[in-house]
């Protein structure tokens, strides 16, 4: 995936048939889209990882709890 940087330093060459202002602008556009795009994929990724840890530590507490009420009607 490239990233908003390799975007924005991105060049075409000169040639006939584009406008390059408007080259330029649609390239402008795609660049910040794109970048809003990156960081938001970005803050996605943190919040996966940090939501599969809170998972991890209660998939550990079920486990305690279980053994927990084993034990408890072992005993009972």
């Amino acid at each position: 995936m490239l990233t908003p940087l390799e975007l924005e330093k991105k060049e075409f060459k000169g040639g006939i048939g584009y406008s390059k202002r408007s080259v330029n602008e649609f390239y402008e556009k795609l660049r910040a889209d794109y970048e809003t795009i990156y960081k938001e994929n970005i803050e996605l990724k943190d919040k996966i990882a940090l939501l599969n840890e809170a998972i991890s530590q209660y998939k550990a507490m079920e486990e305690v709890l279980k053994t927990a009420m084993i034990n408890a009607q072992t005993s009972a």
